[in-house]
């Protein structure tokens, strides 16, 4: 039972490097994408920091309603509402549309993100939590 904890948890981490490389699309090149697309006036700052003011808001009470619920599907969940949050971009290219990208995409981190430190410690052996 060890390994196949230990196996899905290596799964997980291995899936979750590829969502968070969205997130340097949001630190590294959105900001230049906006610039190029938009002209240097776009308010890029504005629009990212959609992203920690709804993390802010939203994980500790995402966190209090999913509670019931197991790791691995909360997880599961989030992490498809941040995947799909790329599509907005390629749908539209529009300052709505790049705003509208950083909504979905925080409201997944929202979801996934306190649960993944949670799963995380739980699959941890007994004593070695931290």
């Amino acid at each position: 039972a060890a390994h196949r904890t230990f196996w899905r948890f290596f799964f997980l981490t291995l899936i979750m490097v590829n969502l968070r490389s969205i997130f340097r699309h949001l630190d590294a090149t959105l900001p230049k994408y906006m610039t190029r697309e938009f002209g240097d006036k776009v308010p890029k700052g504005t629009i990212y920091s959609i992203n920690p003011f709804m993390i802010i808001l939203l994980v500790p009470v995402i966190a209090a309603l999913s509670q019931k619920w197991e790791h691995f599907d909360v997880i599961h969940v989030g992490s498809y509402v941040s995947a799909a949050s790329v599509w907005t971009l390629a749908v539209d290219t529009s300052i709505p549309s790049a705003v509208v990208f950083v909504v979905i995409l925080s409201l997944g981190e929202a979801v996934w993100s306190p649960r993944l430190y949670d799963y995380t410690v739980s699959v941890a052996p007994e004593g070695k939590e931290g």
